[in-house]
């Protein structure tokens, strides 16, 4: 595929993988005798995962050259210098900035100097022939996925919002903006002549652009679902959309009319490309097939199988090469005279999300959800160089009752730790060594000795925070954890369930002391009440609910919000309840009574995630899709927009002194926010 969308659909992909499994409900009041802890010799330690050796089969391995990618951002300031407050959270800005930018995409440029990866920070460019970075200083705040211009002078960026921007690439300046004032664009494509610019837009909607003029052509509608990309044939007469609704369409791009609409996949499309003379249209679907099309009559002239689901399709610039990237982290080579494979690289140590020949034909260039970006020799098979990169979705984050560590935990099964000061990383934790398992949770004890991250396979594994040791494991539950939470004395965990229910487990001896049913949809977030005597969660049901710890009883089912809630945390007094939906806001409840309080928040994107500052007086919220939000309890009065991530903040949490707070986010990040001087 060839837009930046390809990344978070993906996530989407492993999201699923992670909710599957069996949704038996368990009953408090019948434990199933699987309930039960796992001890772990303290020798256990956690590893770093070894890199992997890349090779082509049937091709000798040579080591290929390793390029770093620039470091983590650390912001040149001496740090925050007061507690973030109403007063002062105008002045609040981004310290820091840890963990590796998630990759989006890759494009060569049209003269094949550049390679042009976009990740979640930002737009890198690198020498084609080395990945040496060579970033132009025109480039350097560019965020997005570039799509260059035939002749190369001209870049249009989608940045996931309404409007494409045109830049000179020599002097990074915008020349135009192209906007729809109602509906994101996704991704763009340029015809070959350079005078049509072709939006796939969040409606299910194609629009047609002239480049001179920037007014819209033609709208196209007919896909049922998401349009996932556009693909011009090389004389620009026709375009190729493709979509989640598994059907290709061919318009005529003259007349914005529909040729054909070409069935046959079973399951979405990811990949399209036009053979060099236009005559052949090849798809790789999430169906494990690649499909060949004639173009004149829309019938199906091949049908390849491979072992997974298929990413990418590129063709060669002569025609006589394919290539097809996959989730089972391999490229495979196909040659076009047979229809055989003649070589499989791997190497990869993640899903394949791009690849891509050099407009010379002798290089291909391939991206993994990892943001690992390989060069591969066209002709062999041979790995020639390799942008490493550590990326991983984050889903979940932690700080540290001393507020000096951060952790996080991602959808590949890995937690990683930093000291919030120096903003370097302490290590790093393998919590599913087969890389497949979401930490959906992570929780400090409150002496902040023991780290507890919760798996989607339903296990909770305890780790020691100082050395990274496994601990013990809490194994039994009939569903994926979502969220975890200690109690202020640290001796209950409660951990918020795939199978609609709140676990309270005894740490000391890991058994299981009370089963919490009720909601009848995934239970998102648990959180205790700073007395420990109540505990609430946020569930898929739409619904809030608030539990007696001692009798496991629900006390109060509050409803209002109208879509599903992610997160929940009590105000320091635990007198109020914060919550936060899918349908973007933040409601507050009276603990004592169950009933709604009054927070005018205004149609502002937030609810994603939620933390409040110590002093009680400040309400962070995290956004699906836009910046942080901080608010004023008294008065519901928007602070200040905190703006940096480019995808779902997953976590929000303020430092136990208020003078830190940190997020994390699916790009790939997790920041850290102080007051200025």
């Amino acid at each position: 595929m060839n837009k930046r969308t390809v990344a978070s659909l993906l996530l989407v992909f492993f999201l699923m993988a992670a909710c599957s499994g069996p949704t038996q409900q368990v009953s408090p009041t019948s434990l199933p005798s699987s309930l039960n802890a796992t001890s772990v010799p303290p020798a256990s330690a956690a590893t770093s995962v070894p890199p992997a050796s890349p090779t082509a089969t049937s091709v000798p391995s040579v080591p290929a050259a390793t390029t770093k990618p620039p470091a983590p951002t650390v912001l040149p300031s001496p740090g925050p210098s007061g507690i973030i407050e109403p007063a002062n959270a105008g002045k609040v800005i981004q310290h820091a900035s840890m963990g590796d930018a998630l990759f989006y995409y890759l494009v060569f440029s049209p003269d094949g100097k550049w390679l042009v990866v976009s990740t979640s920070a930002g737009i890198n460019f690198y020498d084609a022939g080395t990945l040496a970075p060579i970033q132009p200083a025109a480039t350097q705040t560019w965020v997005g996925s570039p799509v260059f211009s035939p002749d190369g002078k001209k870049v249009a960026i989608a940045a996931g919002d309404k409007a494409v921007s045109l830049l000179d690439v020599a002097t990074g300046q915008v020349e135009q903006t192209l906007s729809d004032p109602a509906v994101k664009i996704n991704s763009v494509a340029f015809s070959p002549d350079g005078n049509t610019l072709a939006t796939v837009m969040a409606d299910k909607t194609i629009k047609l652009w002239d480049v001179a003029t920037g007014k819209v052509l033609f709208t196209l509608s007919g896909h049922t679902e998401l349009v996932i990309l556009a693909a011009f044939s090389p004389d620009g007469k026709i375009l190729a959309s493709t979509s989640y609704d598994k059907n290709i369409k061919l318009w005529n791009v003259a007349s914005g009319k529909v040729l054909y609409t070409l069935s046959g996949h079973t399951d979405s499309i990811f990949g399209a490309a036009f053979s060099p003379d236009g005559k052949t249209l090849v798809s790789g679907s999430y169906d494990k097939t690649i499909k060949v099309w004639d173009v004149a009559s829309g019938k199906i002239l091949k049908n390849l199988v491979q072992t997974d689901r298929v990413t990418s399709v590129a063709f060669s610039p002569d025609g006589k090469m394919l290539a097809s990237g996959s989730l089972d982290k391999m490229i495979r080579l196909w040659d076009i005279a047979t229809w055989q494979v003649s070589h499989t690289l791997s190497g990869q140590n993640h899903a394949v999300t791009i690849a891509s020949f050099s407009p010379d034909g002798k290089t291909l260039a391939s991206g993994s959800s990892d943001g690992t970006v390989k060069l591969w020799d066209a002709a062999t098979g041979q790995e020639l160089h390799s942008l490493v990169r550590d990326a991983h979705n984050i889903s979940s984050m932690a700080f540290s009752s001393d507020g000096r560590i951060v952790a996080a935990g991602s959808f590949d099964g890995i937690i990683k730790m930093w000291d919030a000061l120096t903003h370097k990383e302490l290590r790093t934790i393998i919590a599913s060594a087969s890389g497949l398992q979401n930490v959906g949770g992570v929780a400090f004890s409150p002496d902040a000795k023991t780290l507890a991250s919760g798996l989607s396979d339903g296990t909770i594994k305890l780790w020691d925070a100082a050395t990274g040791q496994l601990l013990n494991t809490l194994s039994g539950q009939s569903g994926g954890v979502y969220s975890l939470a200690y109690s202020p004395d640290g001796k209950t965990l409660a951990s918020a369930v795939l199978d609609k229910t709140i676990v309270l487990w005894d740490v000391s001896s890991g058994k299981v002391l009370n089963v919490l049913s009720g909601h009848t949809q995934l239970a998102w977030s648990v959180a205790f009440s700073p007395d420990g005597k109540l505990v609430a969660s946020a569930s898929a049901d739409k619904t809030v609910k608030l539990w007696d710890v001692a009798s496991g009883k629900a006390l109060f089912t509050m409803s209002g919000h109208t879509g599903t809630v992610f997160s929940v945390v009590f105000s320091p007094d635990g007198k109020t309840l914060a919550s936060g939906s899918m349908d973007k806001t933040v409601r507050l409840w009276d603990v004592a009574t169950g009933k709604a309080l009054p927070f005018p928040q205004g149609n502002l994107d937030s609810g994603a995630s939620l933390a409040f500052s110590p002093d009680g007086k400040t309400l962070a919220s995290g956004a699906f899709d836009g910046p942080i939000q901080l608010w004023e309890i008294s008065t519901g009065k928007a602070l200040a927009a905190l703006s940096g991530h480019t995808a779902w903040v997953k976590g929000v949490a303020f430092s136990t002194d208020g003078t830190i707070l940190a997020s994390a986010s699916l790009d790939g990040t997790v920041r850290l926010w102080g007051v200025t001087p």
